[in-house]
């Protein structure tokens, strides 16, 4: 018998729908694509997110969301910066599909920016989230994001995730 583990992380449809879910949420100014990578990286492994350093206001909100160690994971997960160099053509292709499909605003994306369209409806993600998912979600896009938000590729250095060429 073949058994064939399926994975989020290099699924383009759970890809599309997790970057909906942070954008939906996001409250602050648009994200570069490599913020927004990283943050649906840990909302497809929210368990990783204790291996990151945080502010010290940022680990206390994490603790109250109570995530799951990685420990505690049915998945044994591969090194973090291996598993996000792996997830790289998947999340492209997920970005060009929702550009694609006129989801995003596309002058904010050829400025490098990514936000939802104004007149997209959020109702349809929200229905799609487990409430792991939610909580997840929820202190990715309000708190976990805001690591360096004005200083370039401190999210990065924080969490020891980068691409060739970011």
């Amino acid at each position: 018998m073949i058994v064939r583990q399926w994975y989020a992380h290099l699924d383009s449809y759970d890809t599309i729908r997790r970057m909906m879910a942070l954008l939906s949420r996001w409250s602050r100014p648009a994200p570069t694509l490599e913020r927004l990578f990283i943050c649906d990286f840990f909302l497809a492994s929210p368990a990783l997110l204790h291996e990151t350093h945080m502010p010290g206001p940022i680990r206390e909100a994490f603790r109250s969301f109570q995530i799951g160690r990685p420990a505690t994971e049915f998945l044994s997960y591969p090194a973090a910066p291996v598993l996000f160099a792996k997830m790289e053509g998947v999340q492209r292709d997920a970005l060009q599909t929702l550009l694609g499909k006129g989801l995003l605003d596309f002058e904010l994306f050829r400025q490098g920016r990514v936000a939802l369209q104004q007149s997209y409806n959020e109702e349809s993600v929200l229905l799609h989230l487990t409430d792991r998912e939610s909580l997840a979600a929820d202190f990715i896009a309000a708190y976990f994001a805001t690591i360096g938000e004005n200083e370039p590729g401190a999210l990065r250095n924080s969490t020891g995730l980068r691409r060739a060429g970011a």
